[in-house]
């Protein structure tokens, strides 16, 4: 809850397509705005026809296993929810 009125509407709220959900192990690799870019990247790389559910699938695996990649130390789970205007 942001407590803003959605009434006539919040530009800065509306342009977000996504939420990152993850435990620590991510951020403690990924900062906010490098996680943000990096499912960004994927999203531009993504194959057009592609089935979504598997693109948004495999965004998430890609970026819990950079985040083992960078040694986080940690067990990393990660959820992407698409969000709809």
């Amino acid at each position: 809850m942001t407590g803003r009125s959605r009434a006539v509407g919040d530009y800065g709220m509306s342009v977000r397509r996504y939420l990152i959900l993850a435990c620590d192990g991510l951020w403690k690799s990924f900062d906010n705005e490098e996680a943000i870019k990096y499912v960004n990247e994927s999203l531009s790389k993504s194959v057009e026809g592609a089935a979504e559910k598997e693109v948004w699938q495999k965004m998430a695996d890609d970026l819990a296993a950079e985040a083992v990649r960078r040694r986080c130390g940690d067990n990393v789970s990660v959820i992407l929810l698409r969000l709809h205007k």
